[in-house]
């Protein structure tokens, strides 16, 4: 009974050290992940992109050819900026605060076009993937969750 007490337990530590053994595996993926896509063309990145958001919402012919191109938009913006920052090793805190402006600008701006050409269903399917890609999770932060009823 011992051993196999000892045996199970074994197993155990094996299975949790691979477990986490995989997990920094795709934390390195996905630092990889964004170096590659830097290495493509803007053409490269927005084709992709498009394709992406075709798969996830359903687009139309004409739908895909509206985001297609403010992808390729965000794509040349995205390769200016990276360009920008290898550039100039430290920014000031002048060219900081334009450099986030900007971008939230853009983002603003990218939000009314998509809007514009997806359907209500499809916006709200494409707002939580953005989310997702930043990282922000879907619920209230902590501490604000709606009280549960006591029965």
């Amino acid at each position: 009974m011992k051993k196999k007490i000892l045996v199970l337990m074994g197993l155990m530590c094996f299975i949790v050290a691979q477990a986490q053994q995989g997990n920094d595996d795709t934390n390195e993926g996905r630092k990889g992940h964004h170096n590659k896509m830097a290495n493509l063309t803007p053409d490269q990145a927005a084709e992709l992109s498009t394709k992406k958001l075709t798969l996830a919402l359903d687009l139309s012919e004409a739908q895909q050819q509206q985001v297609k191109v403010l992808e390729l938009e965000r794509a040349k913006k995205n390769q200016e900026m990276r360009k920008m920052k290898e550039s100039k090793k430290e920014l000031t805190e002048k060219e900081r605060f334009q450099y986030k402006s900007d971008r939230m600008d853009a983002q603003i701006a990218l939000k009314a076009k998509m809007k514009d050409i997806l359907t209500p269903d499809q916006y709200k399917k494409w707002e939580n993937l953005s989310q997702k890609r930043r990282g922000k999770p879907h619920r209230a932060k902590k501490g604000q969750h709606p009280q549960k009823k006591q029965g």
